[in-house]
């Protein structure tokens, strides 16, 4: 194991839960009706050959995942085996993995009357080589993913996103939370309905859209062409784009002010819109 693999930035406190993830394509849903057994140590190693992409989903526990030489390598921890079920399941060249209800324990319904399942709290820290593909589903768990070149797709209900040395295509969808870290992804896709997304390091096109939370974004390098899209409700957008950038800006809010540092008419779009928040769209310091 790489001793010098890419630390995962520390996530700030969880809120409370939101919603609970959907279920998805049905091949990717685990088929073992059995919970899987798990060594005393918590952790299970898959050769890496065999795998080209994961699917990690939690109820409420934490996803975790970093980039490293040799096999994969997952770790379940936080786990109630009152509470919880957990699955885990090559199938082809996929790495199926989930903690979910043991439907063995209900707990009262906070606010309200009666009971429901008991949420599982087990979360995921999963080791896997740059290359793969990774999606993570969370209800409410914290998420972080670091160091993986190939395809990142992130859903969580409440919990924070936190993204550090990412290559490929990136896609998050979140309730109310917060996106933060560093990344040079190929192609940048946030949504939200609230979230408040602060990101550095940028290398291309994004299109983002948090429904009403703040947006901070600044650029590392800007590629000859594309688009930035950038729209928020009633918060402010702020961006950042190095001195020599080439910056064509489409800038419009209805009630906040207006900055653009850059000349009209370059290379690379941006638009941005916003209701009532400021947009600022700034040269590098």
């Amino acid at each position: 194991m790489d001793d010098e693999s890419p630390i995962i930035p520390e996530l700030p406190p969880n809120p409370d839960p939101i919603i609970i993830p959907e279920p998805g394509d049905p091949s990717e849903e685990p088929t073992d009706p059995d919970p899987v057994a798990v060594p005393a140590d918590g952790i299970r190693t898959f050769p890496a050959a065999e795998i080209r992409s994961i699917l990690a989903t939690t109820e409420v526990g934490p996803i975790t995942v970093a980039g490293s030489d040799g096999d994969v390598t997952v770790e379940v921890f936080g786990g109630d085996p009152e509470k919880c079920r957990v699955t885990m399941e090559l199938r082809e060249d996929k790495l199926l993995l989930r903690t979910e209800s043991s439907r063995k324990v209900k707990e009262r319904v906070p606010f309200g009357r009666g009971k429901k399942w008991a949420d599982c709290p087990a979360g995921l820290k999963v080791r896997a080589p740059s290359g793969v593909d990774f999606n993570a589903k969370s209800g409410a768990g914290k998420i972080g993913v670091s160091g993986i070149a190939g395809a990142v797709s992130v859903k969580s209900g409440s919990g924070a996103v936190a993204l550090s040395a990412l290559a490929g295509e990136v896609e998050v969808e979140v309730g109310m939370a917060d996106i933060f870290g560093e990344l040079c992804a190929k192609q940048l896709t946030i949504r939200g309905r609230g979230a408040k997304v602060d990101l550095t390091g940028l290398c291309g096109p994004a299109d983002i859209d948090t429904g009403g939370g703040s947006v901070a974004l600044e650029w590392a390098t800007v590629p000859a062409s594309g688009m930035a899209s950038v729209k928020t409700k009633v918060a402010d957008i702020f961006l950042v784009f190095p001195l020599d950038a080439s910056i064509g800006a489409n800038l419009k809010s209805y009630t906040g002010s207006i900055t653009n540092e850059f000349a009209e008419g370059g290379a690379f779009s941006v638009l941005a819109r916003s209701r009532a928040g400021n947009i600022s769209v700034l040269k590098a310091k």
